[in-house]
């Protein structure tokens, strides 16, 4: 049989066929009859033997039979119904028993068809995806970003702005868009931090700066490059004069050197033992830390600046950190984490030295209080109330666009509506409703 001849065929037959010479039944009728038409279409035959009814009226090959019951009386409607068939059964009551079971199986069916193991065919088609366009997506979310530090954080007018842009553009598709808000804890970064090391000149009598600062040298770390404040950190305002201590806490898991730092800016080394944010900034609220430092030295090393270990901004759990500080959260203890190579001259200036460099950390937060988050979502509605949903979260860390955590996921969930709502335009309404939506919170671990 040809593929005009096969196409003629219901996608169930054409599986039918396939099945009985052991091939793959999956994919869409297209694919069917050309696996079909590959496999040489031995079924073909089975179909070519059945005869073609629109001959059969012609009189030329026409054959006439006259038995002797066909001259007969023919029976009534009435008397065909009451004839036995089996014991007291007529076939009046047979052909009773038989609509009786075809409208049982018919309801059945209605029903839920799965019950009984039929499942609805589908044929199913790849979406396209314009990187262009997901491009210029990606974008507009950079745009959106802090002024200065570029990031969408979680609460604030970016992430605010993030969320009406992208509920614009589900709307725009042709979506039913809905912005749902939710109070959450959080915390703001309010200002740009200050970080910096003193090494006091004129025999340690100068000041480190201002009049009569002779000698004294001041390393400035970079904010966003040596060092970024880490999730839920508390505020602080110490300077040089204060001389607050540096306890060496090592890796961060001798809990005896945790004791031993109270008042004190505990500094850990990470490793491969991978000691949390959350254990951290709980053992220094336990211990009753001045501040808290941990420097990254193993992790994405080489990979973004030259051969340093760049800083990482990490969420902490709130509800633990809340626990362990006795029920409410730490607004006092600082905590920042440095690059491999700042943490590198802070060991050199502070840690192994002699006569240990002041210390200036400026970090102005709020960290205990509760704002909104946003999460916009678009909906198609389908046939049906089962709900496939797609997203991705839209708040990035705050000191940087987030390239891939998570501008390059949102934009990929706004290109991907696009084209469903093109598909949906063209195709009528869905089997399923459809429904796309971003969120914030996620890098403070909601």
């Amino acid at each position: 049989m040809d593929e005009a001849g096969l196409s003629k065929h219901s996608v169930a037959e054409l599986k039918e066929m396939l099945r009985s010479q052991g091939l793959a039944v999956s994919g869409n009728k297209s694919l069917l009859v050309q696996r079909l038409m590959d496999a040489g279409n031995p079924a073909g035959g089975v179909w070519d033997d059945v005869p073609d009814l629109s001959k059969a009226n012609d009189s030329t090959n026409a054959v006439h039979m006259s038995l002797e019951h066909d001259l007969e009386s023919p029976l009534t409607f009435k008397q065909r119904m009451s004839t036995t068939v089996y014991g007291p059964l007529n076939l009046g009551g047979l052909v009773a028993i038989g609509l009786a079971l075809i409208m049982v199986t018919a309801t059945i069916f209605v029903i839920q068809p799965a019950w009984l193991g039929f499942e609805r065919d589908y044929d199913y088609e790849l979406i396209d995806f314009d990187q262009t366009q997901a491009r210029n997506f990606a974008q507009d979310l950079v745009d959106l970003g802090h002024p200065d530090w570029e990031g969408r954080m979680s609460g604030t007018v970016e992430e605010a702005n993030t969320s009406q842009y992208i509920s614009q553009k589900f709307q725009e598709m042709g979506y039913d868009a809905e912005i749902n808000e939710f109070q959450v804890p959080m915390h703001s970064v309010n200002s740009e931090p200050s970080f910096r090391l003193c090494v006091q000149g004129g025999f340690g009598l100068s000041p480190c700066e201002g009049f009569g600062a002779v000698g004294s040298q001041v390393t400035i770390f970079q904010h966003r490059v040596d060092y970024v404040i880490q999730g839920f950190s508390g505020q602080s305002e110490y300077m040089f004069n204060e001389d607050i201590a540096v306890t060496d806490l090592g890796n961060g898991t001798d809990e005896a050197l945790w004791q031993t730092a109270t008042g004190t800016i505990g500094y850990v080394r990470g490793d491969s033992s991978k000691v949390g944010n959350t254990e951290l900034y709980s053992n220094a609220a336990i211990n009753d830390l001045a501040g808290l430092i941990s420097v990254n030295k193993n992790y994405n090393c080489g990979q973004i600046e030259g051969n340093d270990c760049v800083p990482i901004f990490k969420g902490t759990n709130y509800d633990s950190l809340v626990e362990a500080n006795g029920g409410n959260i730490p607004t006092d203890i600082p905590f920042i984490s440095m690059s491999k190579d700042a943490g590198e001259v802070f060991e050199a200036m502070v840690i192994n030295s002699s006569e240990p460099a002041s210390i200036e950390l400026i970090i102005d937060v709020t960290n205990d209080q509760e704002l909104t988050i946003y999460v916009p979502c678009g909906t198609i509605q389908g046939r049906t109330s089962e709900l496939v949903i797609a997203g991705g979260h839209h708040d990035t860390v705050y000191q940087a666009q987030g390239a891939v955590d998570d501008t390059s996921g949102t934009s990929s969930i706004l290109e991907m509506a696009r084209q469903i709502a093109e598909v949906v335009n063209e195709t009528g309404t869905p089997e399923r409703t459809i429904r796309f939506c971003t969120w914030g919170g996620e890098e403070e671990g909601l």
